[in-house]
């Protein structure tokens, strides 16, 4: 009998030598862990103080990277082929900080120290599971994950926006199911590069119009949060992610794609964002604080209040360059080995000016910062600590 077209064309898919082999059947489970993880851990929230929202999403961000993990394992080393296992030199970030965190508890403080190994552990963990399962057949289902879970996440900020909803505490709202609006803007703006991409991938017309709507409305819950540093990010990744895409636009599906899907995908996007953005909100709280009643106002005037010279004198820009400069001090004063791992909330109190008279906050707000003054500088010696003011 002659063989049918889908059948060479599969038999040259699985046996040609210029295409992958298809993802092993461990590969792909861990890959949907990971997809179901990404996706449920920005949306669930706990309608209550019973348990903070941090704790929350780090307890099943955790279980859902330990079952990936178990789950390549099992069926790997069950499989007929022997896993390969992958390595690559960004393994050693976690590694290095998680062997620091664990030696600091010898001479710092033992519980943060101790929680700081944990984390970057699991980080660890995380990024080697990912490096293992992740291949041309996987990375579509991890990265569905993360646009589901941004377009879930800002759901929830859409009812806070719009129809004042208050189930879940929060410092600053709308927050969605964070503690705090800037957490869920920092990770909502990470999320849009996956999510461009996402969208340029697809193949089925069926569903480009519908993609580029939640994207448009994941850009507008942004703009909901306000969130300055957010804003500007987003305004500084939107560029460049747009030359990335023409630059590689013949390695991505949308190369494939006809003029009239081009552009009426563009045309929901910014149709989109426009219409949403105009629509008015009901919480009192965000009506009261002068920044304006749509997501479009509200980005704007939040992002133009950078301008103002009262934000860096008695606003929230002066309070955190307080906290960079104590982190400044805390990092020349202890440049070899820093403060230990998690200490920083401990030792802060030490560095700060004379005009602060409380501790400001429990972190830097800044990462980079926080890392170099609880693990030390890469390279230190003793002439920073002569070359740098400390408080006394």
């Amino acid at each position: 009998m002659p063989e049918t077209p889908a059948l060479q064309s599969l038999k040259n898919h699985r046996f040609s030598g210029d295409e992958r082999p298809l993802a092993p059947a461990s590969s792909r489970l861990a890959a949907r862990i990971l997809a179901v993880t990404l996706a449920l851990v920005p949306m669930a929230g706990a309608p209550g103080e019973w348990v903070l929202q941090d704790t929350l999403k780090s307890t099943l961000l955790a279980l859902g990277v330990l079952y990936a993990a178990i789950a390549w394992g099992w069926m790997a080393l069950r499989g007929e082929d022997a896993p390969r296992f992958k390595l690559h030199g960004i393994l050693l970030f976690p590694t290095v900080l998680c062997a620091y965190a664990l030696g600091s508890m010898a001479w710092s403080h033992t519980y943060l120290a101790g929680v700081e190994a944990c984390r970057w552990a699991l980080l660890g963990v995380l990024l080697w599971v990912t490096l293992q399962v992740v291949c041309k057949e996987t990375v579509l289902s991890i990265v569905v994950g993360i646009h589901i879970g941004a377009v879930g996440a800002s759901a929830w900020v859409a009812a806070q926006f719009w129809g004042n909803l208050d189930w879940f505490p929060q410092a600053a709202v709308p927050a969605s199911t964070f503690a705090n609006r800037n957490f869920f803007a920092e990770y909502l703006v990470c999320t849009l590069p996956f999510s461009a991409y996402l969208l340029v991938q697809l193949k089925s017309p069926r569903w480009r119009q519908l993609m580029a709507l939640s994207l448009a409305f994941n850009i507008v819950a942004l703009m909901m949060s306000g969130t300055r540093s957010a804003l500007v990010a987003a305004c500084l990744v939107g560029p460049a992610l747009l030359f990335a895409i023409w630059r590689f636009r013949n390695a991505l599906a949308v190369s494939g794609w006809s003029t009239g899907s081009r552009w009426s995908c563009l045309l929901v996007l910014v149709a989109g964002v426009l219409s949403l953005g105009a629509l008015p909100t009901r919480h009192p709280v965000l009506l009261a604080d002068s920044f304006g009643t749509t997501p479009l106002e509200r980005s704007v005037l939040r992002a133009g209040s950078m301008a103002k010279t009262t934000e860096y004198t008695v606003g929230s820009f002066s309070i955190r360059s307080s906290m960079w400069r104590s982190t400044a001090r805390m990092m020349m004063a202890n440049p070899r080995t820093g403060v230990g791992a998690g200490a920083w909330e401990v030792h802060i109190p030490l560095y700060q000016g004379w005009n602060n008279s409380l501790e400001t906050d429990f972190y830097a707000h800044n990462e980079f910062l926080q890392l170099m003054g609880e693990y030390g500088l890469p390279v230190g010696g003793e002439p920073w600590r002569y070359s740098w003011p400390t408080c006394s």
